[in-house]
């Protein structure tokens, strides 16, 4: 009886054991690991381009103003272009037509019946056996015609493309959703290729640029979730957040000589558009974390100890 009471002790004792050596299905995190904190950032704008002429010419008309908001593929501006519509209203006539095509054709029909009917003649000593081979490099002249007229049509549809893609450079378009933030030209005035025409921003998105101490960049990896605060809380107290997801999407592979730290940036949503340029911001960053849902960063400032990199 004592055995048996001992044996069950000492399976008892190995059940504890054995569970408390196995890993805990944690519902939100599952590496508590320390997050990081990095102050002094800076907030920057990630789509902000100049729009540009791809040629020489007169502007016909620039769709905006300054402050004005124009969408993604919409035609921000264009150049006059009344000559090359009309070399396309003409390459396009062209390309459409088959008549040398069927112009080949026929006199091809007239080249073979001519030279049958010289076949027959010669089987009756009226034809000489010479004027058979003319009219034979007759018949095949007339056969590679029609090839040739097959060709040059095909090459005028080509042209039609190739007028299409000029007239495209006429036209200059947007490449993202965004106000106009700067007009360089208007109407009626001359522009050479590459001069800038408008200046396009969004602020749909912000880039955080900071620094980091070498010991913690090599924690840090592409699509790091991280949370942002604006650092001057007093100058954002209209905002309704005052924290915003994003993540990683750069870590440089060097350390600044002067700084002896590392920078990185940081993709940021701001379609409220409360991340002002050039405010100060500071991000709070979860190198080892796994949230239940990708890119979700429910949990609290007050959870975790901190490392702060100021």
């Amino acid at each position: 009886m004592y055995e048996r009471i001992t044996v069950w002790c000492l399976l008892l004792w190995i059940a504890n054991i054995v569970q408390a050596f196995e890993p805990r299905h944690d519902t939100e995190v599952k590496n508590t690991s320390t997050p990081i904190v990095v102050g002094d950032c800076r907030i920057k704008l990630m789509d902000r381009v100049v729009l540009a002429s791809d040629r020489v010419g007169i502007l016909d008309f620039v769709v905006a103003q300054e402050g004005d908001r124009i969408l993604k593929d919409q035609v921000a501006a264009r150049l006059k272009d009344s000559v090359i519509q009309a070399r396309l209203s003409a390459a396009r006539k062209e390309a459409a037509s088959d008549a040398n095509v069927r112009l080949a054709e026929k006199a091809y029909e007239f080249a073979v019946i001519q030279l049958q009917k010289s076949r027959q003649a010669f089987l009756d000593d009226a034809v000489t056996e010479l004027e058979i081979k003319r009219l034979e490099v007759a018949a095949a002249q007339a056969k590679i015609e029609i090839e040739a007229a097959q060709m040059l049509r095909e090459l005028n549809q080509e042209t039609v493309k190739q007028v299409e893609a000029e007239l495209g450079t006429h036209v200059v378009h947007a490449p993202f959703s965004g106000v106009v933030t700067r007009l360089f030209k208007q109407k009626g005035e001359a522009v050479n290729q590459g001069d800038p025409i408008l200046e396009l921003t969004s602020t749909r998105r912000v880039k955080v640029e900071g620094y980091v101490i070498p010991e913690d960049a090599w924690r840090i990896k592409k699509n790091t979730d991280v949370l942002v605060t604006i650092k001057d809380a007093k100058e954002h107290q209209d905002d309704k957040r005052d924290e915003y997801p994003g993540r990683i999407q750069f870590v440089d592979v060097s350390i600044n000589p002067v700084t002896r730290k590392v920078r990185f940036w940081a993709e940021v949503g701001n379609s409220e558009n409360s991340l002002k340029p050039g405010v100060e911001a500071e991000i709070m960053i979860y190198p080892d974390r796994e949230f239940r849902k990708p890119g979700s960063l429910n949990v609290g400032r007050a959870d975790l100890p901190m490392e702060t990199n100021r």
